[in-house]
């Protein structure tokens, strides 16, 4: 805004004329104040004094023709010479004041167009700063931030509380407009630290002190947020124990990144992984010299422990953070809340934003040695040798030293407790008698007078200073109404023992199913192994593979042959199906295998396929069948968005193309009077999957046909399962690095024969989940929230949609790189 200057000198002329015109104005109307006065009080006033006044020249703005009016008016009989009373203006006084009230409204409005049109614009320091203080009000949370990082406090605002991220860039520009101008540092500065972090050491008790001393600053803290972590003696002295300890952290640190983002091999930090190895050689003989600068840093972390360890025990030994804090948090206005935790920065939740800040932290010396030499939660040292944890002392010193402070208390939370030296616990015995002299201030401040202090009821506690002595007592058992309800309650007839037995024995059965359930679930995991092959056919059967040219095909024909069955493979890259075959007789040259191929396209669902099939297979002794062929969505998708194409696809080939295979190989069996079909099923068809409802759909059809021609077969001897998996490193499932949930395909199709028929824990007959962490992820599913509960749909429709976004935007890049 382009405001005009003051200094024109015809605008300062012109208000200067005004200001004059004012002025006369206001003299004229002050002539008559004593008039007033002695009128509105009915005050007596002598006509003397009057005539006195007007001749001294008190009045020096009154016409002559006024002042000889009032000589005439003293001069009359109409009032006693000796006194008049003031109280009504002759008429030519009235028009006057009327005509000068008229000349004082024309000034005004012509002092307010002048300064419309030639005056600077109005702008928003203008404003009344009650306005002002409302405006900023609205980038402030209506509660305290709960939303915490490592380097910033998000506080949702009123009405963006789903956009959390925009509403901290928001309160920032607030912030940062303190620095323009006077008027807005004292408005703006107290939402610069509506949340306050205080860490046991004297850098952070000096920071809070300092801004406790800044009013307005310190007008914007609500809580208080105080991290006890513990630099512990026995670590300080004892440097082996320490670098163990170090290294223990360190180790699980560097596995929390490693597992959940993408770590790049030339990244400094990962150098420091190598920390350890050096470590050890060190600690053993202390003169190892093949990673100096790891021993290095080894020695300065140390002594830097050991140097905060003796200023914290410092602090807790004269009580001067109790104190010291306590005082601060008395100056902070609007803070009620306290929150004490033993966690550091360090210890929370990896999110991405993090992860590149601490990532850049260990990539240079300075941020690893800051990172080696940070506190200790409790529980590391608690829980292992029971010893006390001398700071949870303060979580019962503080609120004393807060209230003998006159600091505001409403809200503790509490994150940290003593895991087993509870005596930590305990105050001090002057922060006792602190405590007890403040109670019983309070009880004697709300005792009537005359009233025995023996008298005084025991159980009386006052908790709250807005209790008044008019408070109703406790309700006791011997209150009369807990007596009726009593009453009530013994009228109620006994539940007869015979029912009580019975709902017993249902909770026992329920309970003991359960339990059941869990010692299955275990044993196959674990223990028990599933039906030989040997037990459909001997060496030298054959085995029908679909799907065999990769992933989870090609290893079902793999360990099939290395078993000595023979193989039809079928799959749709005749070129893949022939080095298949070749690697096969490579391998098992003395087993005298032989591998039949047939390369056909599913999507296509060409019948004569199918007859090539039939002719393929016929006269050979087919003892196993592998219905492995299958597709899933290229991305999660929702179910109107998928390309038809894709859609044809996915139902032709899981079910269309499963059901004939297995129509055409089950009548083999079945002549057999033994055989083996194995269908792969998918948890994706187990329970309902939004964003993959095809697929998901194609699946749950493969689960109850399975079921269903299982119990037609069962007759014949011929066993037939269905195969449930999560994810498996293959190409359908695009993941490629195996983990504790994800195995690879070897081990996968390895359980998977080697537990054939054991799936008695699961709910669904003829099932079996061959993987042991799948199956312990599948029992905690149907015993908790249950397959088909609205918790289990709401998280696999999260999971798919966070999957659907990450393939957008690696299909985005992709795109940019071509």
């Amino acid at each position: 805004m382009v405001s005009q200057t003051l200094a024109n000198i015809d605008i300062v002329t012109a208000l200067r004329e005004v200001h004059q015109d004012l002025s006369e104005v206001h003299q004229f109307f002050k002539q008559w104040t004593p008039a007033k006065a002695a009128h509105d009080q009915g005050h007596m006033v002598p006509i003397e004094r009057l005539i006195s006044e007007i001749e001294n020249g008190y009045y020096p703005n009154m016409e002559q023709d006024e002042v000889e009016y009032w000589r005439a008016y003293a001069d009359s009989e109409m009032k006693p010479r000796s006194a008049c009373r003031l109280c009504t203006a002759p008429e030519e006084t009235l028009e006057l004041a009327a005509a000068q009230e008229r000349r004082r409204g024309i000034l005004w409005a012509w002092e307010r167009d002048l300064a419309r049109s030639s005056l600077r614009p109005l702008k928003i320091t203008d404003l009344p700063r009650e306005l002002l203080r409302n405006i900023l009000d609205y980038f402030e949370a209506p509660d305290l931030p709960i939303y915490r990082s490592m380097d910033m406090v998000e506080i949702p605002g009123r009405d963006s509380h789903k956009d959390t991220w925009q509403a901290t860039h928001w309160l920032r520009n607030v912030q940062r407009c303190r620095l323009t101008c006077r008027l807005f540092d004292e408005l703006a500065s107290r939402y610069l630290l509506p949340w306050l972090r205080v860490s046991l050491n004297e850098a952070s008790l000096r920071r809070a002190t300092e801004i406790s001393l800044r009013p307005h600053i310190a007008a914007g803290v609500r809580g208080v947020r105080i991290q006890l972590a513990y630099y512990y003696p026995a670590l300080a002295q004892d440097f082996q124990e320490w670098a163990a300890a170090r290294e223990q952290r360190m180790d699980a640190f560097v596995s929390q990144i490693w597992a959940n983002h993408r770590v790049y091999p030339n990244r400094p930090w990962r150098e420091r992984a190598r920390a350890p190895t050096g470590w050890h050689l060190y600690v053993d003989d202390n003169t190892h010299e093949k990673y100096p600068e790891f021993n290095e840093v080894l020695d300065k972390c140390h002594e830097e422990y050991w140097r905060r360890s003796v200023e914290q025990s410092s602090l807790l030994a004269d009580g001067r953070f109790v104190n010291c804090l306590a005082a601060a948090m008395a100056r902070f206005p609007r803070s009620g809340r306290v929150e004490f935790t033993d966690s550091t920065e360090y210890e929370d939740i990896i999110t991405p934003t993090r992860y590149r800040k601490l990532r850049y932290l260990l990539d240079s010396p300075e941020g690893f040695c800051r990172y080696l030499c940070r506190p200790d939660p409790w529980v590391m040292w608690d829980t292992s040798t029971g010893d006390e944890v001398r700071p949870a002392k303060i979580m019962a010193e503080l609120p004393v030293a807060m209230w003998k402070a006159g600091a505001r208390l409403e809200d503790v939370w509490i994150h940290c407790f003593p895991h087993q030296a509870f005596s930590t616990l305990r105050p001090g015995q002057n922060q006792t008698d602190s405590l007890l002299q403040i109670v019983e201030a309070r009880i004697a401040a709300r005792r009537p007078s005359g009233f025995p202090r023996d008298a005084l009821p025991p159980n009386i506690i006052i908790i709250d200073r807005r209790l008044s002595a008019a408070s109703p007592a406790p309700v006791t058992m011997d209150h009369p109404l807990v007596q009726k309800a009593l009453g009530y309650i013994r009228q109620i007839p006994p539940v007869p023992e015979q029912v009580q037995l019975g709902f017993a024995a249902i909770g026992a059965l329920y309970l003991g199913s359960k339990l059941l359930s869990y010692l299955s679930l275990l044993l196959s995991a674990f223990v028990f192994v599933g039906h030989p092959l040997r037990r459909y056919g001997r060496a030298g059967s054959w085995a029908v593979v679909t799907g065999a040219s990769d992933g989870l095909g090609k290893e079902y024909a793999m360990q099939l042959a290395a078993k000595g069955f023979n193989l039809v493979l079928v799959s749709r890259t005749q070129s893949k199906l022939d080095t298949l075959a070749k690697e096969i007789e490579q391998k098992y040259p003395g087993k005298g295998l032989q591998v039949k191929t047939l390369a056909m396209d599913f999507a296509k669902n060409d019948d004569r396929d199918y007859d090539l099939l039939r002719e393929l297979i016929r006269g050979l002794d087919i003892a196993v069948l592998i219905n492995n062929v299958g597709q899933s969505h290229s991305i999660p998708v929702s179910f109107i968005e998928t390309p038809k194409e894709e859609l044809e696809n996915i139902v032709t080939i899981n079910c269309i193309g499963t059901l004939k295979v297995t129509q055409i190989v089950a009548p083999v069996l079945k002549a057999r009077k033994h055989g083996l079909i194995l269908t792969m099923g998918s948890f994706g068809g187990w329970t309902p999957t939004p964003y993959l409802a095809t697929y998901s759909g194609s699946k749950a059809f493969l689960q109850q046909w399975s079921n269903a021609l299982a119990s037609e077969l069962a007759d014949d001897h011929v066993d037939v399962y269905l195969v449930l998996s999560h994810l498996v490193t293959t190409a359908m499932s695009k993941v490629r690095r195996p983990s504790l949930l994800i195995p690879n395909a070897r081990n996968f199709v390895k359980s998977a024969l080697g537990k054939i028929g054991l799936g008695g824990y699961q709910t669904a007959p003829n099932t079996y989940t061959p993987w042991w962490s799948h199956a312990v992820m599948l029992w905690l599913i149907e015993n908790v929230p249950g397959v088909n509960s609205p918790i289990t749909i709401w998280y696999n429709k999260k999971m798919h949609v966070d999957i659907r976004k990450r393939a957008l935007r690696k299909r985005e890049r992709e795109a940019k790189k071509q």
